[in-house]
């Protein structure tokens, strides 16, 4: 169902005239947002997914998309939102849509950096300038100076004023050559996206690159990234826990030092990386992080389970789905961090059996999240 409706008011009237129950909010806080929608709580049920990754600070919205690994369950308190808690948050098309990209990635760099040779290491940081922070520049340059002439940063202009600005402080910093070294380039369009392969090490900030870092991963070019509590630093450990079950060893910095030393570490050890790369590209075509499908059931049970509960007026809680043998899915109702409801389903999302712990901590308390234009 489509509406062409710009006014906030009359967009808000004719979603609850259609009786939509679910409504969610790829947009966030980005730009040309539709937040103020959602003040209106047109929806009874109001949930968050991709564009902001953090919370959006709204009593509105009722839940964030989120997995293990990107919003732990101890760090809830941050949040305004219950999370959906799905085996792998992010979703793409890469498998369906780039299946033939990844064809081109054996190719010579010689086509973008003539001047640079094979043996050379290439560090890429392919998102918004924006994103890298004194601190983190820094780091980089020690990174490029620890590694020697034949190593080098490729940036974007992205934008462009700020080229000159970072080659500026490069040579404050110490490094030589600051103009060889740090190779800038335009944004790659998608469809040439196979260019970004001739990197051998991706380097994310602390503002990690959602897109950027499963473009690369899908690439095959090993990612290395800084994380924290919040999720907008946690979108390379998902994707890493996502890929392979060790694809994350280190490939994940708590701080700075450390992820100099591992950026060190691997430009320094061609032959690890090498095979850590091939592993890689085994890994892609198997992997959660990559399977749309298994995204999207695991997504319907989701839904299906906050749905169930709002229809008999449970609390908006945490709840986890992941999957089990034979394309089921098992979802938890988490109360608190001690009490959780364990339902099983099959591929249909009818429910096998549940089983329940510790629930004398239940919140008794009725949803109040209801629709306020009804």
């Amino acid at each position: 169902h489509r509406i062409f409706s710009t006014d906030i008011i009359e967009l808000a009237k004719e979603i609850n005239k259609n009786k939509i129950d679910i409504l969610i909010n790829c947009d966030g806080w980005a730009k040309g947002n539709q937040m103020r929608l959602y003040t209106l709580k047109p929806a009874p049920i109001q949930i968050q997914m991709l564009g902001t990754m953090a919370t959006l600070g709204s009593t509105n919205i009722d839940y964030l998309i989120t997995d293990p690994h990107a919003t732990p369950l101890n760090t809830s308190h941050y949040y305004f939102e219950k999370f959906l808690i799905l085996p792998s948050f992010f979703v793409n098309h890469y498998q369906q849509n780039y299946q033939s990209i990844i064809q081109y990635t054996n190719f010579s760099r010689a086509s973008l950096f003539p001047d640079i040779s094979q043996d050379a290491t290439i560090f890429a940081c392919l998102g918004r300038l924006s994103k890298i922070t004194p601190e983190l520049w820094k780091t980089f340059i020690s990174i490029l100076k620890r590694t020697g002439p034949q190593s080098y940063l490729w940036l974007l202009y992205y934008p462009k004023e700020a080229i000159q600005n970072l080659l500026k402080e490069a040579k404050q910093l110490g490094l030589e050559n600051a103009e060889e070294r740090i190779l800038v380039t335009h944004i790659i369009p998608p469809q040439k996206m196979y260019l970004r392969a001739i990197a051998n090490i991706s380097l994310d900030t602390p503002f990690n690159g959602f897109i950027t870092r499963a473009e690369m991963l899908w690439l095959g070019v090993p990612s290395l990234t800084l994380t924290d509590e919040l999720i907008h630093t946690r979108g390379g450990i998902s994707m890493l826990n996502a890929l392979c079950n060790d694809c994350a060893d280190n490939w994940i910095a708590f701080n700075l030092k450390q992820y100099e030393d591992l950026a060190v570490y691997w430009a320094t050890n061609p032959k690890k990386l090498l095979e850590y790369r091939l592993k890689i590209e085994q890994a892609r075509h198997n992997s959660l992080l990559f399977n749309t499908t298994k995204w999207t059931k695991s997504f319907e049970s989701g839904l299906l389970k906050i749905y169930e509960n709002f229809i008999h007026n449970k609390p908006f809680n945490h709840i986890k789905v992941e999957s089990i043998a034979n394309d089921n899915y098992k979802v938890n109702d988490i109360i608190d961090y001690n009490t959780t409801i364990i339902y099983n389903l099959n591929s249909d999302n009818q429910i096998l059996d549940f089983t329940t712990s510790n629930m004398t901590n239940q919140n008794t308390n009725q949803n109040t999240n209801q629709n306020t234009n009804q």
